[in-house]
């Protein structure tokens, strides 16, 4: 039992641990003109810190070519990006896009055999770091 528990767990906090990273929607804290925000960091806080528009953020961030942005404020928005720690919102690039980029994958067999399944967890975590390295996301 205890044996179960321990893959169970494992596997857990692997799939937990990715589909955080691939989605993320949980709030985050960010520093704000001083003060310490909690709440979903967005296009026009990273507009508001680099002293540029949503425009512009968006063409940088969504690397647009053609784009006439000098390279200092696109340097200026990726680092006031990565400052905040802006992660786009999958909802929101799902409905501009039309795509949800996101693979679904069923696992029909019993719970108690998926947690004994050692070999399931290398699987699950080889499988999510390639679909991300596409910008998809997996849904167990």
């Amino acid at each position: 039992m205890q044996i179960y528990m321990v893959a169970w767990i494992s596997l857990l906090t692997c799939a937990f641990q990715y589909a955080t990273l691939l989605t993320r929607v949980s709030n985050t804290c960010y520093l704000l003109e001083g003060q310490l925000q909690s709440r979903r960091v967005t296009s026009h806080h990273v507009a508001e810190r680099a002293g540029v528009s949503r425009t512009t953020v968006s063409f940088v961030l969504n690397n647009v070519e053609g784009a006439q942005i000098s390279a200092e404020t696109w340097q200026r928005v990726i680092l006031a990006a990565e400052e905040l720690g802006y992660v786009p919102d999958a909802a929101a690039q799902s409905l501009a896009s039309g795509k949800s980029q996101t693979i679904g994958l069923v696992l029909a067999r019993p719970s108690k055999q998926i947690a004994a399944d050692m070999y399931l967890t290398q699987v699950l975590d080889s499988l999510f770091n390639k679909i991300h390295q596409y910008g998809m996301r997996l849904m167990l």
